[in-house]
């Protein structure tokens, strides 16, 4: 979530960092799991996935390229997420499936170049240094135009809608914090 945060929003600070890192360690810590399984400083978590990963200790099973190709195959999502009342016309629209596959293609792309080397070739995904100047390209642009775009399109509707969640209890919070003093 750091590395897409920072390579397609803005580079966080360190105590930025640290404060994400630290809220889903308490997660994991709450799991029974702790300073064996994944180290409590964001400084030392680089060295440990890179050590992971180079020890083999972390490697793709058959299972997990299964699950990939599920996962990164978004062109039966998109229309059930652009549409949702389209999502009983699934066995019509089965026949776009090469379309929407390529047109996915991006998707596949920016997944695969977010990976560590390592993960990226047991997973099996060609990667050329033309892929890795596109996404570079495609990521400045997004961290440029991303801040101007309107809140309907830059948010997903779940962001949106905890947002205003959160404002509204703080503002609830701030008038009963204002009644008490006043009393």
């Amino acid at each position: 979530a750091i590395l897409c945060y920072e390579k397609f929003i803005r580079p966080l600070k360190e105590f930025e960092k640290q404060k994400y890192y630290a809220e889903g360690y308490e997660i994991v810590r709450l799991l029974g799991n702790g300073e064996e399984f994944l180290p409590a400083k964001t400084s030392r978590l680089y060295y440990y996935m890179d050590n992971q990963t180079l020890e083999k200790k972390v490697v793709v099973s058959k299972k997990a390229k299964q699950l990939a190709s599920l996962i990164l195959d978004q062109s039966y999502l998109i229309f059930g997420q652009l549409h949702p009342i389209l999502a009983h016309l699934y066995p019509i629209l089965d026949q776009f499936h090469p379309i929407m596959k390529f047109a996915t293609l991006p998707y596949t792309k920016i997944t695969a170049g977010l990976l560590p080397k390592v993960l990226r070739a047991q997973y099996g995904f060609s990667w050329s240094p033309l892929e890795e100047v596109a996404l570079e390209s495609f990521a400045s642009v997004t961290r440029r135009v991303l801040p101007l775009l309107p809140e309907p399109i830059r948010f997903v509707p779940h962001y949106r809608k905890a947002k205003r969640l959160i404002e509204t209890e703080e503002n609830t919070y701030e008038e009963q914090f204002e009644h008490t003093n006043l009393s």
